[in-house]
């Protein structure tokens, strides 16, 4: 079917072949297609044992397999009424065995996205529960998978993202709750397998799909976490991550910036600001002098500083995410510490939310880096650079394994504190 098809021949063709499928399935239940097989004295006995009498119905389904991957697409169209009669009828491709489950599942978790159409959604939860029921470590192999579709899924059909779903009595779920809840949840090794998949979204390699890591930031820092364990294990994977990540960065920064009289130390950035970090915090830090020689004369590239900036931020991403869950979980530093994941989850150890804590998590950092019209918005990406600094600075980021972890938002300027100090 062509992509300029009316909307409303896509709608019908797709209820018309799953009623197709419906009807052949029927009539091989209900024992007609055999009993006029039987009736056939021309059917041989082999072609009786490879099931002839479901000969129409696998012509059908065998043509919507090969059109499987435009199958999927519709399920991404603009028009809700499209993605609901396309999810049905791959529900029953999928229970026919006419499609496969792993490349079916990432798509059924987008749709879990659809926040805008609850039954399209409620189809695609049925047959997630179906599948995990089938087939129970497909769901956490491909749920990493089934987040990105789930974030290019409302990128394409709402323009904006977010994994969050608000109650209006302010009760916050991600999207992927109940498959989380009944699929995964029950099993420590499925639990510890999803959050280091997640988590390996925040790879070098991926750090220049910022809103990505921003969404899926959103769905560690609010799953429906029962045991106290499982947000002491994100946040002693992202302390190991950030203390690797954090001195590779601020490295490249230090050699970027070196030979035009920028000095920085990569070892302990706690020592001083350097120049660069305190211009970035002016009104306009590209109208300074420093900025103009450094940058707009062509001395240092800017297109360099800013791709390390990219991943710069895809680490202030992982300190907001660790920050977030020991202020909604109310762990102390010296719980994080201590927390080793060989230990076993036990019994007594739930997982009480601090209600003072508990707010709506957003990775506001991922939007500093966003280009304007005419090009890199150097404004943003000193800032960024600026904010990075200071965050590897009151975490104690080099060199260290753990330290404090204000967020960005949370961070207090100095004058601040010394008059709060000096109330106390």
């Amino acid at each position: 079917m062509a992509d300029d098809a009316p909307v409303e021949l896509k709608i019908e063709a797709l209820r018309m072949w799953r009623g197709i499928l419906v009807a052949e399935e029927a009539r091989v239940d209900s024992g007609e297609a055999a009993k006029a097989m039987a009736e056939k004295l021309s059917i041989t006995t082999s072609k009786k044992i490879c099931g002839d009498q479901d000969s129409d119905a696998s012509l059908v389904g065998s043509v919507l397999s090969q059109r499987s991957e435009q199958l999927y697409d519709f399920t991404r169209n603009k028009n809700a009424t499209v993605r609901y009669v396309s999810v049905d009828l791959i529900g029953q491709l999928l229970r026919q065995g006419l499609v496969n489950p792993m490349e079916t599942v990432p798509h059924l978790f987008a749709i879990l996205g659809d926040t805008q159409a609850p039954e399209t959604r409620e189809i695609a939860l049925q047959l997630l529960a179906r599948e995990s029921e089938k087939r129970p470590d497909v769901l956490r192999q491909r749920f990493r998978a089934g987040i990105i579709h789930a974030f290019e899924f409302q990128k394409h059909v709402f323009q904006n993202t977010s994994a969050l779903i608000q109650s209006k009595q302010g009760k916050i779920d991600t999207v992927f709750d109940r498959v989380f809840a009944d699929s995964i949840r029950p099993s420590r090794v499925q639990r510890h397998g999803l959050y280091k998949s997640l988590l390996s979204l925040f790879d070098k390699e991926s750090s220049n799909r910022l809103e990505l890591l921003g969404f899926a930031a959103q769905v560690l820092s609010h799953l429906p976490y029962s045991v106290a364990s499982d947000p002491l294990f994100i946040i002693h994977h992202i302390s190991q991550m950030t203390t690797l990540r954090g001195p590779q960065v601020m490295e490249r920064f230090a050699s970027l910036l070196r030979p035009h009289g920028i000095i920085i130390d990569e070892l302990d950035p706690s020592i001083s600001d350097d120049a660069l970090e305190k211009v970035a915090l002016t009104k306009a830090p590209s109208k300074t002098k420093l900025v103009s020689k450094l940058f707009k004369n062509g001395n240092c590239d800017l297109g360099t500083f800013s791709r390390i900036c990219l991943d710069a931020c895809a680490v202030l991403v992982l300190f907001q995410i660790k920050f977030h869950l020991k202020k909604m979980y109310n762990l102390s530093e010296i719980r994080c510490i201590e927390y080793t994941p060989e230990v076993k989850d036990r019994g007594s150890e739930k997982c009480f939310i601090n209600q003072d804590g508990r707010v709506l998590f957003d990775a506001k950092i991922a939007k500093f880096c966003r280009r304007n019209g005419v090009g890199i918005d150097i404004d943003a990406v000193l800032r960024l650079y600026a904010d990075f600094k200071k965050e590897m600075r009151n975490n104690e980021g080099l060199g260290k394994e753990h330290g404090e972890e204000p967020s960005i938002a949370h961070v207090q300027p100095e004058n601040q504190k010394r008059k709060r100090q000096a109330h106390l």
